[in-house]
């Protein structure tokens, strides 16, 4: 087994003094009761059930936001048909209409 030396702060110690002094064990005890305090604390924090809510949630934004967009391209394509009817209709040689009591009066002549 490694053994391995952690140096840890006056403030650190005398927290770890006081867990042993109020749980009545040995300052080990208190160091494993610590971690083991810790680790609880980050498992709640990180629970599964939580992770599995935000990630819905942000599914839920994703799609909603997909939808909004893929509205926002429907609007953009009709928008562009659109301009490139009025694009034609300004590009077509100009012709004088007439009247229709006109049509064929070239024809009388």
């Amino acid at each position: 087994m490694v053994s391995r030396t952690f140096r840890l702060e006056k403030s650190t110690v005398e927290q770890l003094e006081c867990i042993a002094e109020s749980r009545e064990c040995t300052k080990t005890e208190a160091i494993r009761f610590a971690i083991q305090t810790g680790y609880d604390a980050l498992q709640e924090e990180y629970a599964v059930g939580d992770d599995s809510g935000d990630l819905q949630r942000q599914i839920d934004y994703l799609q909603t936001a997909n939808l909004a967009l893929m509205d926002q391209n429907a609007q953009l394509v009709d928008a562009l048909s659109k301009a490139q009817a009025v694009q034609a209709v300004l590009a077509a040689p100009k012709r004088r209409f007439l009247p229709p009591w006109r049509w064929g009066r070239k024809n009388r002549e």
